[in-house]
């Protein structure tokens, strides 16, 4: 025996997980979640559309859906958007 049975990794400790993985809020990313408050926010105050809560769940749910797997979905796709296209082909 080595005497590593008990031993505990120190990358998995839940300190060190904190500053490797990704925040998420309610299972999305925290500027996800804003963006989407504040735009079904607007709504709801200034055209009184109350339906559009329904919708911004629905997008909830995808948001969660999208980033169960890819925590950085959404910082690649922003990424990829205002990327340049230096070949015009």
């Amino acid at each position: 025996m080595d005497g590593q049975e008990g031993a505990v990794s120190w990358y998995n400790l839940p300190f060190y997980r904190s500053l490797t993985e990704e925040i998420l809020f309610m299972g999305a990313p925290r500027n996800v979640i804003i963006l989407n408050g504040i735009v079904s926010f607007m709504f709801v105050m200034y055209f009184h559309f109350v339906y559009i809560l329904l919708l911004s769940v629905a997008v909830h749910a995808l948001c969660v859906y999208l980033a169960k797997d890819d925590a950085q979905f959404f910082d690649c796709l922003s990424q990829y958007m205002y990327k340049e296209n230096y070949y015009s082909t």
